[in-house]
């Protein structure tokens, strides 16, 4: 008798049978990946607000060290100052 094991050959998987376990499996998870960061950079993007301080950028003439020496970039006021707020075009008062 030989001694050696001979190893068994490996079945073909069908295309449809590995098609359906990838997504039974995996497009699940990756679709809720997906999700994740996109909803974290619509987050970011849309919801978070902004800081109350306007941006500043430094003069063109400005030293690096001359914190008197910064301008104030305009059209960083809130929403609700604007004209498009609901309640202001509504003219609804509390």
């Amino acid at each position: 008798m030989n001694s050696e094991k001979s190893s068994p050959r490996r079945i073909a998987v069908p295309l449809g049978a590995r098609w359906r376990e990838f997504r039974i499996q995996i497009l699940p998870v990756l679709a809720f990946g997906t999700a994740l960061v996109l909803a974290a950079i619509l987050w970011q993007q849309a919801v978070l607000p902004v800081s109350p301080t306007s941006r500043c950028v430094p003069s063109p003439t400005a030293q690096a060290h001359d914190p008197d020496a910064l301008v104030v970039v305009p059209g960083l006021e809130q929403a609700s100052h604007g004209g498009t707020n609901v309640a202001a075009r509504t003219g609804a008062r509390d």
